[in-house]
């Protein structure tokens, strides 16, 4: 639930920051979609990671409680 959450979020705060700073493809030429897509890759794993712990520590901590 919330690496879902998170990962809409970084993807959409990725495609803003894309939006508004987006010098990859003037710089790099062909390889900046491959860069971009790389740091997507990234950002999408890094949401999912920090989501999942997040779930963990919540149920460990309402299994502890009840």
């Amino acid at each position: 639930m919330i690496g879902g959450f998170l990962w809409l979020s970084a993807s959409t705060g990725f495609r803003v920051y894309l939006h508004f700073f987006n010098t990859y493809a003037t710089t790099y030429g062909s390889l900046g979609a491959m860069m971009i897509l790389l740091v997507w890759l990234y950002v999408t794993g890094l949401a999912f990671l920090v989501g999942g712990e997040i779930n963990a520590q919540i149920e460990q901590a309402s299994s502890a409680i009840s």
